[in-house]
């Protein structure tokens, strides 16, 4: 047989891989079962192109603030600072040990401990050889239950305290991290949420969808290959609560990747620029338009469209709740009202894309739900 009319072994083989993950994905998509075991394997994946510093030595203390939270804009900063500052100490400040000191936080929300969290995951797996990353325990107990419940003290490798017998404490599923699709994690977060609500099942196979198309989105376009940023590729992070307290239930899901903006103005760029008006978009505008407008660069119904699945079913509901995403410098929550409050951040930025869908107010043995024509689910 001549050279020519030979394919190359590696390159066919490449192509069985290919096809076999894109059937995994599929089937996740259409909320089909799988060999789960055989794909629960997480080995991080590191950027080898990004360089720690050398020879290390001392010990370095990083104080936490008070408050750590997205309630508002000083908040963003404030804790999107703490995170950079966090991330420079450990990956470029050369010290053997680093204290993340945060018993003076008297409080702290889901969705700034998940950046946290994650945040300390990826530095340690690129300094886990150099730098030992250890912490302290804070003096509340609300923020000692956060924290050890999303499996904080875990990956510090501390041993969390106790609480009082006495102390009520709110529900969580602990922060889980994954570089593919996974439908059974969104079905335990699901779960979570029955000790406050409990879905139909239309309305629950509804978010088990968009929930995957949201792990789908970062493992097809997320990450940035060519980069030579500190990523884990294809990672992502997703934590939920019910809080017995006020009967609200929500999620957090995290990517470190490139963020929604900068992943838009790449793919459009030539159109950007034959546009004066795109030009003076931020990227709080862009956020808006990747959910109302879904984007995927397969032109494809059933991609690229978790961000406006999250919205509507969440709209579809009669409650209050919100659907907020911040990615780079733009911030943008989506009310049940249907208004829209968008923030631009002026100080730093985010690394990837944090989405928050929650919940308020809701009664135990649930609420009607507006069911509407939803072309998109089928």
């Amino acid at each position: 047989m001549s050279k020519q009319g030979r394919k190359n072994p590696k390159s066919r083989w490449g192509q069985v891989i290919v096809t076999r993950d894109r059937t995994k994905r599929n089937l996740a998509r259409k909320d089909r079962t799988y060999d789960s075991n055989r794909l629960s394997n997480h080995g991080p994946k590191r950027n080898r192109k990004f360089k720690v510093a050398g020879k290390r030595r001392g010990t370095f203390n990083l104080e936490f603030p008070k408050s750590l939270s997205l309630n508002s804009e000083s908040d963003v900063s404030e804790l999107l600072r703490l995170i950079h500052d966090m991330s420079r100490t450990i990956l470029e400040g050369k010290h053997k040990r680093i204290v993340l000191d945060h018993k003076n936080v008297e409080y702290m929300t889901p969705e700034a401990a998940l950046l946290i969290l994650s945040e300390i995951q990826r530095c340690e797996e690129y300094c886990k050889d150099k730098t030992e990353i250890t912490g302290t325990h804070p003096r509340v107990h609300a923020v000692t239950e956060l924290l050890d419940e999303i499996g904080f003290y875990e990956a510090l490798g501390i041993k969390a305290p106790k609480l009082p017998a006495s102390y009520k404490k709110r529900t969580y599923v602990r922060i889980e991290r994954r570089d593919m699709v996974d439908p059974e994690i969104a079905d335990s977060l699901i779960d979570c949420f029955s000790s406050e609500h409990s879905f139909p099942d239309e309305d629950r196979k509804r978010l088990h969808v968009a929930l995957v198309e949201c792990m789908d989105n970062v493992f097809e376009h997320a990450y940035d290959l060519k980069s030579l940023d500190p990523y884990l590729y294809k990672e992502w992070w997703l934590a939920g609560y019910a809080d017995h307290s006020d009967s609200s239930i929500g999620f957090m899901f995290y990517d470190q990747g490139k963020g929604i903006p900068s992943t838009i103005k790449k793919k459009k760029r030539k159109i950007i620029e034959r546009s004066k008006a795109l030009l003076t978009w931020t990227d709080s505008h862009w956020v808006e338009r990747a959910v109302r407008r879904p984007i995927s660069r397969h032109h494809s119904m059933r991609r690229g469209h978790g961000l406006t699945r999250l919205k509507r079913f969440l709209d579809g509901l009669d409650v209050e709740g919100s659907l907020r995403v911040v990615a780079n410098r733009g911030d943008v929550e989506f009310l049940t009202s249907g208004q829209s409050v968008s923030l631009n951040l002026t100080n730093d930025d985010l690394d990837g894309t944090l989405i928050m869908w929650k919940i308020n107010g809701i009664k135990k043995e649930g609420r009607a739900i507006r069911h509407g024509k939803d072309d998109e689910d089928g």
